[in-house]
């Protein structure tokens, strides 16, 4: 199986497989509510690295479900800590990061304090391979303020909302896990 997609990978064919996935949770309000489904394609980013703004499949170590979450922090990426009212701000590349709706993050003391510790380990530089990923909450969800950095390979596919559930509700500790839907 590895040759074959060894040699799918040389040809310039990349093997994604799609899955259908319900989101369970409120992190992701306002993108994907409770009940909506995701079409992800697993293993995209083995083929094409992630791009700032996508919706992505998160499988953590030692997690049974995994988690659907905005990649904003890439490789390379200059990012900081700056204080703001509200909270403490992620500036990444100079700009300050949003929410999709437009509002900047606004980090308490216990997630700035986890983001700060990679910001000291990375000299406020995103190492290869090395991604934050958050839900749509300003404050943070359960994203990288509360697991801190994840490597491409907890990256397991791109994700697209098919069938929105709008919901206007935003909780900062829910977070959205995705699961196989059944029929």
């Amino acid at each position: 199986m590895v040759a074959v997609a060894a040699a799918l990978l040389v040809a310039g064919a990349c093997p994604v497989t799609e899955a259908r996935l319900t989101v369970r949770g409120l992190s992701m309000a306002g993108l994907a509510a409770p009940g909506s489904t995701v079409v992800a394609a697993l293993g995209a980013f083995a083929c094409a690295p992630p791009r700032r703004g996508d919706l992505a499949v998160v499988q953590l170590a030692g997690r049974n479900d995994p988690l659907l979450k905005r990649v904003l922090v890439l490789p390379g990426d200059r990012f900081a800590l700056r204080p703001a009212r509200g909270g403490e701000r992620l500036v990444v590349n100079g700009a300050p990061l949003r929410t999709p709706g437009g509002a900047p993050y606004a980090f308490g003391e216990r997630a700035a304090s986890m983001l700060r510790l990679y910001e000291r380990q990375f000299s406020g530089r995103m190492p290869e391979r090395t991604y934050f990923v958050f839900g749509t909450a300003p404050g943070g969800t359960e994203d990288s303020t509360r697991f801190g950095p994840v490597l491409l390979e907890a990256l397991v596919g791109r994700a697209r909302v098919v069938s929105p559930a709008v919901s206007p509700v935003v909780s900062p500790v829910v977070s959205p896990v995705v699961s196989p839907v059944v029929s």
